[in-house]
């Protein structure tokens, strides 16, 4: 079961996927990509 799951939702393409990625990479945070996304939701509001 957990083998599908991780197939669905891989981590390394999903960062690449997303055009967020390009920003992730310049700002470094590429090891905790969940981070990041919070932090910009959070400026967004």
């Amino acid at each position: 079961m957990p083998t599908p799951h991780r197939f669905t939702k891989p981590p390394t393409p999903a960062r690449r996927s997303p055009p967020r990625a390009g920003r992730i990479e310049t700002t470094g945070v590429l090891a905790d990509p969940f981070a990041n996304l919070a932090q910009e939701m959070a400026d967004a509001c």
